[in-house]
């Protein structure tokens, strides 16, 4: 984590929220198959875009403003996650979707959201993972 300076969430509908190093306590984004062996991340037709079929994020829900929280838990509509460097280069993950975008209100059923005293922990990923709430304990 010492090199990511912030990660920006974006949502289907363009918002977008920027979560400081200091809020976030785990982060691990990757591509992985059916095995959960990780492969490759593709690239995408848009230039400095990578996809990633699974992503963990644990945060300090004690340091993280409400709002924020409240956006995370409002809607299952997360499109990408923008990892910012320190250098303020950055590069940008398409995530793994479900969703229909022809439906009246997008859900991606493949987020997945943990939530105990100190921590809000996200993960989405395409396949059904085991043991989910170990992963943020």
């Amino acid at each position: 984590m010492n090199n990511i300076e912030a990660l920006n969430i974006i949502f289907e509908n363009g918002d977008n929220i920027l979560i400081k190093n200091e809020d976030i306590k785990d982060f691990y984004i990757s591509n992985i198959d059916s095995k959960g062996n990780e492969i490759p991340y593709e690239q995408t037709i848009i230039k400095n875009k990578l996809y990633a079929n699974f992503m963990l994020l644990k945060l300090n829900n004690k340091l993280l403003d409400s709002n924020v929280i409240k956006r995370i838990k409002s809607r299952n509509d997360i499109t990408e996650v923008a990892i910012v460097f320190n250098n303020h280069k950055s590069i940008r993950f398409i995530i793994a979707s479900n969703a229909n975008p022809f439906a009246g209100i997008y859900n991606n059923d493949y987020e997945y959201l943990y939530e105990d005293d100190k921590s809000l922990g996200l993960l989405l990923s395409e396949y059904n993972i085991k043991y989910k709430n170990n992963l943020f304990i």
